[in-house]
């Protein structure tokens, strides 16, 4: 008898230990990349400044908290021998959050933005994330 109650016992801890494992694996998959920007001029070039942010795959998003004049913010993702990756375009003319039209297709901490001023010197400050 005390041979079967160890082996349920050894049974419910490994049961226990494998819930959290899984449940730590799916909290951590789950969180979402985040880094602040600011900016201001006509064409601001993140790759130049060495002003590089972290996403993941998925869909991403500029959250823009203050802004000054029209910008058109391009995301790109640097490469190693190849053209940079392309992102899309977003115009910025409010406060508000804007989604990138195509999606993010590697997690990489090399992704940068390109802002230009529309008419001119532009300034404004938000959030890149997914």
């Amino acid at each position: 008898m005390t041979l079967i109650n160890s082996g349920k016992r050894n049974l419910v801890g490994f049961g226990v230990i494998l819930v959290v494992v899984l449940m730590f694996g799916f909290l951590t998959s789950a969180s979402a990349a985040s880094s602040s920007f600011s900016y201001s001029g006509s064409t601001i070039l993140g790759d130049r400044n060495g002003q590089f942010h972290h996403l993941n795959k998925g869909s991403a998003y500029a959250t823009i908290k203050y802004h000054s004049g029209t910008a058109k913010i391009t995301l790109y993702r640097q490469r190693t021998l190849w053209l940079d990756a392309r992102y899309g375009t977003i115009t910025v003319n409010s406060d508000k959050t804007y989604k990138f039209p195509d999606k993010i297709d590697v997690d990489s901490s090399k992704y940068w933005l390109e802002i230009i001023g529309v008419n001119g010197s532009v300034s404004g400050s938000g959030t890149l994330h997914n």
